[in-house]
């Protein structure tokens, strides 16, 4: 599971790792072994057993492949690809890739079911930090083709390629007045 040591670290590990499981940690430094562990620790996963230093592996870490926004689009329209957005609710009320199936990042290994296996799964997030924790959660869970939409939506609007909402997600919104 790739749960990159960023200022989310503690929330996605709190959504996706067991508290009652064993915890292997890759790092590059003692250090960050440490405050991983540390951070684990605070969420109560505290069966951190010990750490592996990638730079002593011998070769590099296997990266998850990307895909380009526009190829991902191109996939999904030919019914190829399936294209996963694991962005929260107001995100995806924002605006979202049209056709995309919507599954939050946190949820993804209750909702398993939801994905074929038969295609290439194209997840997306806002950057591309979400959608990486979510590749590694299909890839563990044995699907055998998941790929990470390089940039995620940023990208992909920057790209100008088409989008959907939210006029068309804008019903299931809930408003709350300000400084609620």
């Amino acid at each position: 599971l790739s749960l990159p040591l960023r200022y989310s670290f503690a929330t996605w590990a709190g959504w996706l790792l067991p508290a009652d499981r064993d915890v292997h940690l890759l790092a590059e430094r003692a250090e960050q072994a440490d405050e991983a562990a540390r951070l684990l620790a605070m969420i109560g996963v505290d069966r951190v057993v010990g750490w592996v230093d990638v730079t002593a592996v011998g070769r590099p870490v296997e990266t998850a492949p990307k895909i380009s926004p526009a190829d991902a689009l191109a996939l999904r329209e030919s019914r190829a690809a399936v294209l996963l957005d694991v962005r929260g609710d107001a995100e995806w009320a924002a605006g979202h890739a049209p056709g995309a199936l919507h599954i939050h990042v946190g949820t993804l290994p209750d909702r398993l079911d939801e994905l074929p296996r038969d295609r290439p799964v194209l997840a997306y997030c806002r950057s591309g930090g979400r959608s990486t924790i979510a590749q590694s959660v299909l890839l563990r869970a044995g699907f055998r083709e998941v790929l990470n939409v390089e940039g995620g939506w940023v990208a992909w609007q920057r790209a100008g390629l088409p989008t959907a909402g939210p006029e068309e997600a804008a019903a299931d919104v809930v408003r709350l007045p300000r400084g609620v």
